[in-house]
């Protein structure tokens, strides 16, 4: 039962991937708060975040927020109704943003979100498909795949424009 909101003012986190909670609950009184707001500065100048997952009820995200994580390769945002950011809440747009499916178009329109060169639709997911001997980084709604390790000894790579996932009997657009 989730009965009141909460902000994230501050964190000093050191771990490389960070997933902000969808709600927080406090000891002292029981009570689910949805994590709304994300402060000014919250996780300003650390280098050492890698990934980062936004939770799906953040309506606010104040200016510097990010800014300064310069390491961020990966954010994943959960939220479906985006709203505009400060152009300054994230320092790097060369990190690869994922979005609910469907709201790709309003992040590419939206102040702040739009500065991201690379968004892709659903959820970041990691296959290795053994008989390719290959890695890859697929985007589940755009079903776009993105190679990222070759594992095979052999010499005669051959990478596919396509391949399909047996999980969810899809197939993926290679198209990096």
């Amino acid at each position: 039962n989730v009965s009141g909101t909460a902000i994230l003012t501050k964190s000093s986190t050191t771990t490389p991937d960070v997933v902000i909670p969808d709600t927080l609950k406090l000891k002292t009184d029981d009570i689910s708060y949805k994590v709304k707001t994300i402060s000014e500065s919250a996780f300003k100048n650390n280098t050492k975040l890698v990934n980062l997952t936004i939770p799906e009820f953040v309506d606010s995200i104040g200016q510097n927020a990010f800014n300064g994580c310069n390491n961020i390769v990966y954010i994943i945002s959960r939220i479906k109704k985006t709203s505009a950011i400060n152009d300054n809440v994230f320092s790097i747009t060369n990190g690869t943003l994922y979005v609910p499916v469907g709201s790709k178009a309003t992040y590419q329109n939206t102040a702040g979100w739009k500065n991201f060169t690379t968004i892709y639709e659903g959820e970041r997911k990691v296959y290795t498909h053994d008989s390719l001997g290959m890695s890859f980084i697929c985007a589940t709604g755009d079903k776009t795949a993105i190679l990222t390790k070759i594992t095979t000894t052999r010499q005669d790579v051959i990478v596919p424009d396509s391949f399909m996932v047996t999980a969810d009997s899809s197939y993926y657009k290679v198209v990096a």
